[in-house]
């Protein structure tokens, strides 16, 4: 015999069952999905762009950049992507700032403040560490 319901009542029963499931379904690609991620390396891809300032790109507003089209890929980058509008370096130099990004430590700290000065062979860069797995 079939008897009407509200359908709110109706929508209950039907999320009181599918919850489970779905919840169950959820649990189940997670770690799916955990596990082909441990069997391979990270896909890591690093862009900087150094020895300048931030007006002297196009995506930050540089008249002469979006001109003369100086910084194309940086600017499509910019637009399809993220653009730090409130970024900050370790060191006003690139070979310290690098040393930073790369080491995860201060160059101070590390005596790295010159501008042409190599980082010490005793620091780790997280590319090391990722080679390692």
């Amino acid at each position: 015999m079939f008897v009407e319901r509200d359908s709110l009542s109706l929508l209950r029963e039907v999320q009181q069952r599918l919850i489970p499931i779905f919840s169950i379904l959820i649990l189940v690609s997670l770690g799916a999905i955990a596990a082909v991620a441990s069997q391979h390396q990270p896909n890591i891809l690093l862009i900087l762009s150094d020895d300048h300032s931030y007006p002297h790109v196009g995506a930050y507003g540089d008249v002469n950049c979006r001109t003369l089209d100086l910084t194309p890929h940086l600017d499509a980058l910019a637009e399809e992507g993220i653009r730090f509008d409130r970024a900050y370096t370790a060191a006003p130099q690139c070979a310290p700032s690098r040393t930073a990004i790369f080491s995860g430590r201060s160059p101070i700290g590390l005596g790295s403040t010159r501008f042409a000065q190599p980082a010490r062979s005793d620091v780790p860069f997280f590319t090391d560490l990722l080679r390692q797995g």
